[in-house]
């Protein structure tokens, strides 16, 4: 099985054809033109796509740089109450950004 793509194949065959050759050419050049066009919005597309996943990836790697500082927040706010240092402000600030960034992660 060849794997010339088939409108190739088809622009070949009519090239080859010495019958009505005057069309044929016409419709070989067509199909040829068409092929390298449908080649090029297909690069196209698999460019979009992949900047499309860069854009993703990085708003993700973005929250969870968000989360862990959250995380380190609470952590350390919880770590004073066990020494019986209770921060207030350290508490609100923490619980206000794990709220913040639990429904921005949510969202996503």
């Amino acid at each position: 099985m060849s794997t010339q793509p088939k409108a190739l194949f088809l622009a070949d065959q009519l090239d080859g054809d010495l019958r009505s050759k005057a069309h044929h050419e016409e419709a070989a050049e067509k199909l040829r033109r068409l092929h390298a066009e449908n080649k090029d919005l297909r690069r196209c597309a698999e460019v979009e796509e992949v900047e499309k996943y860069a854009a993703t990836n990085r708003r993700f790697y973005a929250l969870n740089g968000e989360l862990l500082e959250a995380l380190m927040l609470l952590h350390d706010a919880t770590w004073l109450v066990s020494k019986g240092h209770y921060n207030e402000e350290l508490h609100d600030i923490a619980v206000s950004k794990a709220r913040t960034v639990i429904k921005k992660a949510e969202g996503v």
